[in-house]
């Protein structure tokens, strides 16, 4: 996994009114940092993991949320989901929290960790989820993790 970087003639064009951005976004002349993460698998395809700054740095190493939460998509009742990492960086924790009505239940969680893949310290839910205020339509993971530490904590 890393950071996903690119480079065509069009791509630019929206930053270059945004120097200070652009200068801090490139590595090189001609590339562009997107702030995504990704992989390419064997097929040469790249797969985008989600944010940079969304990335959980667990003591195992990075971890890319949009995959974890995909998996979650066939759980019943379960609208969307989001993985966070709670604790210090280089420690995290992943946490997931669930956009639903249901109440998280030993077998909820147990469906939870084995579509996880991974260890899961904790299984949230919440009847909406935060959302990024330019977009109205991505998870707030920022605001989330926030929110997961607090309630772990007994502070919310």
């Amino acid at each position: 996994m890393g950071e996903v970087v690119v480079r065509a003639a069009h791509v630019k064009d929206r930053y270059d009114a945004l120097w200070a951005t652009q200068r801090r976004s490139s590595r090189e002349v001609g590339w562009h940092r997107t702030g995504d993460v990704g992989e390419i698998d064997e097929q040469g395809r790249l797969w985008i993991g989600g944010r940079l700054s969304h990335v959980i740095t667990s003591p195992s190493g990075p971890i890319a949320p949009v995959a974890i939460e995909q998996r979650m998509g066939v759980i019943t009742d379960v609208l969307q989901a989001a993985a966070v990492g709670v604790g210090p960086l280089g420690n995290q924790q992943v946490v997931i929290v669930l956009e639903t009505n249901r109440v998280v239940d030993l077998d909820l969680i147990d469906e939870v960790r084995s579509l996880a893949q991974m260890p899961v310290a904790a299984v949230l839910a919440r009847t909406s989820l935060p959302v990024d205020i330019r977009h109205r339509s991505k998870v707030d993971r920022t605001a989330l993790a926030i929110w997961a530490a607090q309630t772990l904590a007994g502070r919310s």
